[in-house]
């Protein structure tokens, strides 16, 4: 998220670029992490944008059901898996996987996430960009539009306020321009910029 944080940093925002052990817990006490972190450091006085990249979405969106931060402006998801991924769903059974991406990671199936967030109501301003840039083997594995590991159909759920696709595989959206332009456009107009030449859903 350095990227991101440099981006935005320059434009006179204050941002806090967050660490959490993502290898060792699971969502839902990475979560209350966050959450605990938002509680200290916020002005609750002061518009809070809450952003995260890939599982960080998700983590916010988790943040959001059951903390409920106050002053948050919205929520921009980057390439978040919000109904699970068919790349997690090959690789959870692997121990090198489970080794590499801890619970969190067998979290991120096409059946383990969405029953975490079962009986949700989106009521807050929830936005989405999704990556559209994929590669073999990846574009077979999922058998849909995808950013070669989350596909685009993941990145939308019921009661978003706003959702945009880029030219871009998942790895490398906090680094993609487009990317960058979106999140400037969305915090300086509450909407996603889905102008001529932008792709958008």
């Amino acid at each position: 998220m350095r990227p991101i944080q440099h981006l935005l940093s320059a434009q006179d925002y204050h941002v806090t670029n967050l660490d959490y052990p993502s290898r060792q817990l699971p969502i839902e006490a990475l979560a209350e992490l966050l959450a605990q972190v938002v509680e200290q450091e916020h002005d609750s006085d002061l518009p809070l944008f809450l952003v995260g990249y890939s599982m960080g979405g998700v983590l916010w969106r988790y943040v959001m059901q059951h903390y409920r931060p106050q002053g948050v402006e919205a929520v921009l998801q980057i390439g978040s898996p919000n109904h699970g991924s068919e790349i997690a769903d090959r690789m959870a059974p692997y121990a090198w996987y489970r080794a590499l991406f801890g619970p969190a990671g067998q979290q991120l199936t096409t059946a383990a996430l969405p029953a975490l967030f079962e009986g949700e109501h989106i009521d807050y301003p929830l936005t989405g960009i999704a990556g559209t840039l994929t590669f073999p083997p990846f574009d077979g594995w999922i058998g849909q539009p995808n950013d070669s590991k989350v596909p685009v159909s993941s990145t939308r759920v019921e009661g978003m306020q706003d959702h945009v696709c880029v030219p871009s595989c998942h790895t490398w959206m906090p680094s993609n321009r487009q990317v960058h332009h979106q999140l400037q456009h969305f915090l300086a107009h509450h909407a996603f910029d889905h102008s001529s030449g932008m792709a958008s859903a």
